[in-house]
């Protein structure tokens, strides 16, 4: 769950400050860990998509 508001929390910083602040705040406010591209957007979109389906799995157990 950490890693998830992790997620959310890059993805809001980005689309709502830009990917200017965004890449700014890499290794301080926003905690990706590895090379950010021009796609992070698409990958941070696709992450996303995939939490409400993670959350009902974990429900379950």
């Amino acid at each position: 769950m950490e890693q998830q508001a992790s997620i959310i929390a890059d993805y809001f910083l980005l689309t709502v400050h830009g990917p200017s602040y965004w890449h700014k705040e890499l290794g301080k406010a926003v905690n990706l860990k590895g090379d950010p591209n021009k796609e992070i957007l698409l990958h941070y979109r696709s992450a996303l998509s995939k939490f409400p389906q993670e959350c009902e799995r974990m429900k379950k157990k």
